[in-house]
Order: C-alpha cells, then sequence, then structure tokens
C-alpha cells in the first residue's frame, strides 16, 4: 500500500478564481482523480471559506505536495 501524503488541491475556476482544500492522497494524480465533468463539489476549504461548484467549471487543476 502507498504511503499518503498531504496534497494542496486548487480548482481554477477562472478570472483568477480559485478554489483549494488540503488533501491525503497516495499521489498527485490520485489527489486530482475521482470526479467527472458533471460532477458537484462542495468543501470548506482554506480560511474556512465554503466553496461549491461543478466541475465542468473547472478551467484547470493544479497539485502541490506540502
Amino acid at each position: 500500500m502507498a504511503q499518503t501524503k498531504k496534497y494542496r488541491v486548487v480548482y481554477h475556476l477562472g478570472s483568477g478564481v480559485e478554489a483549494a482544500i488540503v488533501v491525503e492522497a497516495g499521489s498527485p494524480k490520485e489527489a486530482a482523480s475521482g470526479l467527472d465533468s458533471d460532477s458537484m463539489l462542495e468543501f470548506t476549504g482554506e480560511k474556512n471559506t465554503f466553496f461549491q461548484f461543478r466541475m465542468s467549471e473547472v478551467k484547470m487543476v493544479s497539485v502541490t505536495e506540502l
């Protein structure tokens, strides 16, 4: 079993709008995968900000290991 690490996943929604969350996963790919374009994503991210959006609104996803 792969060791899990912490990753910061940033969903770039365009016009400088970003939604970020810290997750534990086995790889960067795993941290950013598992959602199709019709999925609704809801989470409380950094600075206790609540986000809700559809994956179809996401322009790019970036993942950084912490």
